[in-house]
């Protein structure tokens, strides 16, 4: 382990160990990342799943707390219903003489109060402050008043706009000829995993667009045909870190329904893929996006995604929050000797001092993860495969093996992936392979959630391209758990 994080998860385990840390969640994995390492540390979600069920092996049952495990049905999906619990608040006592510190992956304000008048100190920004940096009207502001790299862009109501008069109205900053692009990016003020964003490319497609959204507020802008990136950083006393470059997988019809859905990330080709001189400027970009937000008030974690065309950048959104490839970064970091992001960001909350200066620039890490999500409402897991760590291999190592523990990718059978071993994350890989995580039978999944995990240590991006068995892999898992 590198030292610095040594001296610093020291200090943060000291203050743990005086009150403990609970972290809530609808799924477990996003509280994931540090749990092998921190002292006194709790996480309470909704789901039950292969993660509750090894973490409650690995770091122990009492500090797993999983509501479908104990049997109770919630009337939604939110933190607020998960705080609210009986269970959950008489856990939280059992655990906590002396109050306790919590952290939440999305919350509202109500949540907050629980967990407040439980005793509870919240280490996150106030919904308020989320909602002013994650809001895409907003967020337009922002970038337009500090001279952010974005596409051109406007606000409107749906119902008022045509689609050649949108395009018309995208004219280029700097006095070029207006733009005859014809691509439209169309995004609702607030959404998640791309789900309010909707690429435009004809009168057809914008009629529809408008008809769904009728009397909405929207954010239009000018669709760049380039590479999406997402990038961390961490708001701090002590200056805004940077880490975590990487190439932003989205919208591959085979593994999602949104063209503008996140289905995975690449360290390696994110790093990889862009010159010094563009890793420059997004390191540039997110620091000052982290100042501004500072001004506000704001700290801790946050999350810049870009687009790059050739030698441009152009910023897309603020992701005001943790990131959901938070927890994978950590395990990455923690593996390659760098401080975690996520461990800084947890001392800044604890109000330690840190002890070393942001980096100057964006260190390259190695490894990615890619998710098949659901591509309707009410899409039921009806089998349950085996979670761990599996390898691709020859068609004669599938002999003998149980069906939950080998896939098929192709129609002649002769490139299965099998079973190796129990592992819940990139911990576990000794010998090669890569980690794949499951939905437990039953579990339903709506439009957009996940229903599969894949996490590697190395590169599954090339060329900008997912590499093809990946994507032949989730195909046949897909059809597996259907």
């Amino acid at each position: 382990m590198n030292p610095i994080t040594e001296k610093l998860l020291e200090s943060i385990n000291k203050k743990l160990n005086e009150k403990p840390l609970f972290y809530f969640s609808r799924d477990v994995e996003r509280a994931l990342g540090l749990e092998s390492i921190l002292e006194n540390y709790f996480t309470g979600s909704i789901e039950s799943s292969y993660l509750t069920d090894s973490l409650k092996n690995s770091v122990g049952k009492e500090h797993i707390l999983s509501l479908e495990d104990e049997g109770e049905s919630l009337q939604s999906d939110s933190t607020l219903e998960l705080v609210k619990n009986f269970k959950i608040s008489e856990w939280i006592k059992e655990n906590t003489p002396k109050g306790f510190y919590s952290q939440f992956f999305h919350f509202n304000q109500p949540a907050v109060k629980v967990v407040e008048d439980l005793g509870g100190k919240v280490f996150n920004n106030s919904a308020e402050l989320n909602r002013k940096f994650e809001g895409k009207l907003n967020q337009l502001k922002i970038f337009e008043e500090n001279h952010i790299p974005i596409a051109n862009s406007f606000i409107a109501n749906i119902s008022e706009l045509s689609f050649r008069d949108s395009n018309l109205k995208l004219t280029v900053p700097d006095g070029r000829q207006e733009t005859q692009n014809s691509k439209l990016v169309i995004q609702t003020d607030r959404a998640h995993t791309g789900s309010g964003t909707f690429f435009v490319t004809n009168q057809e497609e914008f009629e529809q667009i408008k008809k769904d959204l009728d009397g909405n507020m929207v954010r239009v802008s000018e669709m760049i045909d380039g590479q999406s990136y997402t990038i961390n950083g961490c708001v701090t006393k002590k200056g805004v870190f940077i880490a975590g470059l990487q190439y932003q997988i989205t919208g591959i019809a085979e593994l999602t329904p949104g063209k503008g859905s996140t289905i995975g990330n690449d360290w390696s080709h994110g790093f990889k893929s862009l010159n010094e001189d563009l890793r420059k400027k997004i390191y540039d970009v997110t620091k000052k996006l982290g100042e501004v937000m500072q001004k506000d008030g704001y700290k801790g974690l946050y999350g810049v995604d870009l687009v790059v065309k050739d030698k441009d950048i152009f910023v897309i959104e603020i992701n005001a929050r943790q990131t959901a490839n938070i927890p994978l970064q950590t395990k990455l970091e923690l593996q390659q000797d760098q401080v975690p992001l996520s461990l800084i960001n947890l001392a800044e909350w604890l109000e330690l001092d840190i002890p070393f200066e942001p980096n100057k620039e964006i260190l390259p890490l190695e490894g990615s993860q890619v998710f098949l999500r659901s591509k309707k409402e009410g899409f039921v897991i009806k089998e349950e495969l085996k979670s761990g760590i599996y390898r691709l291999q020859s068609d004669s190592s599938a002999i003998n093996k149980s069906s939950t523990e080998v896939i098929y990718i192709d129609e002649e059978q002769d490139k299965p992936l099998i079973w190796q071993k129990d592992g819940y994350s990139i911990d576990y890989i000794d010998e090669g392979g890569f980690v794949i995580l499951f939905q437990k039978k039953n579990q339903i999944r709506n439009k957009f959630d996940e229903v599969a995990r894949m996490q590697f240590t190395g590169q599954i991006v090339f060329s900008d391209t997912l590499s093809p068995w990946v994507i032949e892999a989730m195909k046949a898992i897909e059809d597996r758990v259907r």
